[in-house]
């Protein structure tokens, strides 16, 4: 599929409705809470003991839930075999508390899946108590998510102009563009001058696609189809275009980095490689954590439990592929730490290539030589700590990882990947 095809008919749409309304929320604790996929007991139990009863029903709400509605079938029984087996084995046993034992199944049912949007969570009786009112009175609800997020202001945490006229957006979440909305276009507005953007991501954990559509309305010329969501089987699935109109100084034409690390994750991995995959970034830091599945919460009052359970995929117009399983492998690989200042470098060589202002051109290469004498002394620190020589940073090339890193389960990217595949 190509960037430029269009959108959807406006029949198909229609029929693609129901997973549209679900994948405006990607995976976050605050959007597992507003979840509206509740099962048949609409009120909380006491605080629950750590019986034989309670620990299988615990296992058999998860496994129906993931079997009801996981992305995948075929890994949706293999995960429901693996958590029986253990329950069978008495794996679950002396585990003190419902804490351990959701903590316990979510690694069992990862280690199955690879999928890190997989959860099970439990809550104390009280909170579980506010999950059930708010799903009983969404607006009362949805004005007390707003309230959380204005005293963060929205999760956008810094916005400077760096040497070079080179400006810099830092966020830590995504919330939905009806909440965040006029604090993104506020930053845009004020980033609208400059010569070079980067955006630094290596805090953020996701959030949701609408904020994203309204972020690249500024990044691109015209609305752009960066990225699909589809369920297993569902040819029409959800078309991710940015906005076609934008209040506001576009930045289309400037050139953008993105910083990421390996708690980048869901939504801002999103981000990163649509914008890597449309060559619109370069992509600056570590490999991201892999998420690439939306969520949607299964809630279990009686057990006081949510189950999370990812529902479908992503598929990029450009690679046909996603990031689920193998993170984001960035452009220029380096420590997180020492993102910001390779990136800065090097939105000031790209404006220095592009520039005829003598003045101006003096100041980028004093900038330059400065961030130059920093990035210099961070690899030697690092040299002498590893006891090695060498560059400190890898690379990627053409969009193809140079590293295999394995994860935690000694499994490759290729081996994370199968699933993508299926």
């Amino acid at each position: 599929m190509s960037a430029l095809s269009r959108r959807s008919s406006a029949a198909e749409r229609g029929a693609c409705s129901t997973i549209r309304s679900c994948l405006m929320a990607l995976v976050t604790l605050a959007i597992l809470f507003s979840a509206s996929a509740a099962s048949a007991q609409t009120s909380p139990s006491p605080a629950p003991e750590m019986t034989d009863e309670y620990i299988a029903a615990v296992v058999d709400s998860t496994a129906a839930a993931l079997v009801k509605a996981y992305v995948y079938q075929d890994v949706a029984l293999e995960m429901e075999e693996r958590i029986r087996g253990r329950l069978d084995d008495g794996a679950y046993d002396e585990l003190a508390t419902p804490m351990d034992l959701v903590q316990a199944v979510t690694e069992d049912l990862r280690d199955v899946s690879g999928d890190r949007h997989i959860s099970v969570r439990a809550f104390p009786p009280e909170v579980m108590q506010e999950i059930v009112t708010q799903n009983e009175d969404p607006e009362a609800a949805r004005e007390a998510r707003r309230r959380e997020l204005e005293r963060q202001n929205f999760h956008f945490k810094k916005l400077e102009i760096l040497p070079g006229n080179v400006g810099y957006l830092r966020m830590d979440q995504l919330p939905d563009a009806s909440f965040a909305g006029p604090t993104a276009v506020a930053a845009m507005n004020f980033l609208g001058h400059t010569d070079a953007l980067i955006m630094d991501l290596r805090y953020n954990g996701g959030g949701s696609p609408s904020l994203i559509m309204l972020l690249f309305g500024y990044l691109f010329d015209g609305s752009t189809n960066y990225n699909n969501w589809l369920e297993v089987g569902d040819e029409c699935g959800d078309q991710h275009w940015s906005l076609s109109y934008v209040p506001g100084p576009s930045l289309s034409d400037v050139p953008v980095y993105v910083l990421t690390s390996g708690y980048t994750f869901s939504g801002a991995e999103d981000i990163s490689y649509s914008l890597q995959s449309l060559g619109r970034a370069t992509i600056v830091g570590e490999t991201t954590g892999g998420g690439a599945h939306p969520v949607n919460g299964r809630q279990f009052p009686s057990l006081n439990i949510i189950v999370g359970v990812p529902f479908a995929y992503a598929k990029n117009p450009i690679t046909e592929d996603n990031w689920e399983g193998t993170g984001v492998v960035p452009d220029i690989e380096v420590a997180a730490d020492a993102a910001l200042d390779t990136a800065h470098r090097e939105a000031l060589l790209a404006i220095i290539e592009t520039t005829d202002d003598e003045e101006y051109l003096a100041d980028l290469e004093w900038a330059a030589g400065g961030l130059d004498a920093q990035l210099n002394a961070l690899r030697r620190v690092a040299r002498d700590a590893a006891g090695v020589v060498g560059p400190v940073a890898g690379a990627r090339q053409n969009g193809i990882p140079t590293d295999q890193r394995r994860d935690a389960h000694g499994k490759s990217p290729e081996e994370r990947r199968v699933r993508n595949h299926r």
